[in-house]
């Protein structure tokens, strides 16, 4: 097996290892939101609304400025947690390398790599620009004031305290799905940003990186899109995640010189119309082919899957350069088709 293939054999079946340490990180954010969710019932219960409406807003401050206090030291625990993790895999990465290629792959300094973590703004639509620290700080904000606004309103309109407290306790399940969905996808940002700053270490020994989605029918289109593309190591190149929920990752394009048994071809896992080993360097786009048309249709979309058979569409064409998914219109594709 080529170096190549093994490096990509070996980081995408570790990703299932990020992955599911990312659900331990999903889990501790679902019972931490709705923890506090209810504490906030709870204290409302103990010192319940009346007709003093000074009073009553003075409670509301004191509820809203304890959820961003719990946010901040649920933010100061993932953050260290992510920290240990960060470190572990540029150490996990320096190991296998070291192992796979016939020279001494640079291991980078624990401070780097979190300086690139936290330091680094993450570009997942639609929070671009944002950096770790910042999206989970905005989500204890955004949090805070959906139970505020609830608490207002409820007073405003007369309502009970147990209608308003029943009122809150029905937000916990999508704000705990909203804050597993952020826990998930800063996990794998600060796997992938490892990764990123371990391949600048070694640009001797490394000319690029390949984007590596899942083969499955849940992988997002702009990551369909991107699988299999090997990408110059340059910071301004897209990487993942690419948006909320991203599964995908990076494995290593080594040097030439560097790559033993180049012409032994490895394999990746893929589960579509059955669960089966395809070749390591099928992409997306040609797996996809193999699938049947109901699967097709289920992963593109009726009318996209159509033009996808008829080859009038690729799967690079579906999206921009920003990952945002194109209309029919856009495409510039005439509705006759499907007429």
């Amino acid at each position: 097996m080529s170096a190549n293939d093994d490096i990509q054999d070996a980081l995408t079946r570790h990703q299932i290892f990020v992955l599911r340490y990312a659900r331990g990180r999903e889990n501790e954010a679902a019972q931490f939101v709705r923890n506090a969710i209810l504490s906030v019932v709870e204290r409302m219960e103990a010192e319940p609304f009346g007709d003093n409406q000074q009073r009553n807003a003075a409670l509301i401050s004191e509820l809203y400025q304890y959820l961003i206090t719990l946010n901040t030291g649920h933010t100061e625990n993932l953050i260290s947690e992510l920290e240990r993790f960060a470190e572990y895999e540029a150490n996990y990465v320096a190991k296998m390398m070291s192992a796979k290629v016939e020279s001494r792959f640079e291991q980078i300094a624990a401070q780097q790599v979190n300086q690139a973590v936290f330091g680094n703004v993450m570009n997942i639509e639609p929070i671009r620009g944002y950096k770790i620290r910042d999206a989970l700080e905005d989500f204890g904000v955004m949090n805070a004031e959906k139970v505020q606004t609830l608490l207002r309103e409820g007073i405003l309109l007369g309502t009970s305290n147990e209608e308003i407290a029943d009122s809150i306790r029905a937000i916990a399940p999508t704000q705990e799905r909203r804050a597993m969905t952020l826990a998930r996808t800063v996990t794998n940002y600060a796997a992938n940003t490892a990764r990123n700053e371990t391949i600048k270490q070694n640009t001797d020994i490394l000319e690029g990186y390949k984007w590596v989605a899942t083969l499955d029918s849940r992988t997002s289109l702009i990551c369909a899109s991107r699988d299999g593309k090997i990408y110059e190591i340059d910071d301004r190149n897209p990487k993942p995640p690419a948006h909320f929920n991203c599964r995908s990752t990076i494995t290593f394009v080594v040097n030439p010189e560097f790559d033993l048994g180049k012409d032994i071809k490895g394999t990746r896992p893929s589960k579509g119309d059955v669960k089966a080993d395809v070749s390591g360097d099928t992409t997306y786009a040609q797996w996809l082919r193999k699938q049947s048309p109901a699967f097709q249709d289920r992963v593109l979309g009726p009318a996209r899957a159509k033009l996808f058979r008829s080859r009038r569409l690729s799967l690079d064409r579906i999206v921009d350069d920003r990952g945002n998914v194109l209309s029919l219109d856009e495409l510039g594709i005439d509705d006759d088709l499907f007429t």
